[in-house]
């Protein structure tokens, strides 16, 4: 049997099992009792923080930003946050359905590596990559495998995170930097940009048709030094100091 019991000193309560059995002679007279008391205190309460932990870990898993998906060592889906479906593009029984050995998507986009190799080492596996999903949705994404171990079985963590926006705001950047780029070089007006030390890193034709220099041969040199003499050298370096401030 168990009980609780509490200890006048501390009053801290303790968690027992107890056993009691009775003792008989050699004519079979029974003469005492036999009691064994076992203080589980310690198992009850880690017992109890290991329950806490699980529940904490599905909580997270339900509600963190990023896509999570748990798979056994056969490819097996067996649990999917909401950000994930949101990802993919299926329903939940569609991607708890799914092996991820079987899937061509992983293949192609080399998922399937990354989570065999991840399996194999036992050491995290992250990604940039492209992926056409299953379900027909192409999307970036940055994705990282791990390795759990619960309930004596080899568990395979994927974390998700769509970065889709972010890959389409770096394309129109650089986009736009081409297209200054190429403005710069055909307007009229000579254009030039120095750094924080004065050295001169873009310079436009109209720049070399003004002042002679070829681009070859600037690029990367001091401005004022380059360009003035004297006096004028002085003034110019100060000017460009102290609008560099």
């Amino acid at each position: 049997s168990t009980l609780s019991s509490s200890s006048a000193a501390s009053d801290v309560y303790k968690r027992q099992t107890n056993k009691m059995s009775p003792q008989f002679d050699d004519k079979n007279n029974l003469h005492g009792v036999s009691a064994f008391i076992s203080d589980t205190t310690e198992n009850t309460i880690l017992q109890n923080a290991l329950q806490e932990s699980f529940n904490l870990n599905q909580k997270i898993i339900k509600t963190a930003e990023l896509g999570v998906g748990i798979y056994n060592k056969n490819g097996d889906c067996i649990s999917a946050n909401d950000n994930i479906i949101k990802i993919v593009g299926g329903t939940t029984s569609e991607v708890l359905m799914q092996n991820f050995r079987k899937l061509p998507s992983w293949e192609k986009s080399g998922l399937l590596k990354d989570a065999e190799k991840c399996l194999e080492t036992k050491k995290e596996v992250k990604r940039i990559l492209r992926l056409a999903s299953s379900f027909g949705k192409e999307i970036w994404c940055e994705t990282h495998f791990s390795i759990h171990e619960a309930d004596n079985e080899t568990k395979l963590l994927l974390l998700v995170r769509d970065i889709s926006d972010l890959k389409l705001a770096e394309k129109e950047i650089i986009y736009k930097a081409e297209e200054i780029s190429n403005l710069i070089q055909t307007v009229n007006n000579a254009i030039f940009v120095i750094d924080k030390n004065g050295k001169i890193n873009i310079w436009n034709k109209s720049a070399e048709k003004i002042t002679g220099y070829k681009k070859e041969e600037i690029l990367n040199k001091n401005f004022a030094g380059e360009l003035f003499e004297g006096e004028n050298k002085k003034n110019i370096a100060s000017i460009i100091e102290n609008a560099l401030k």
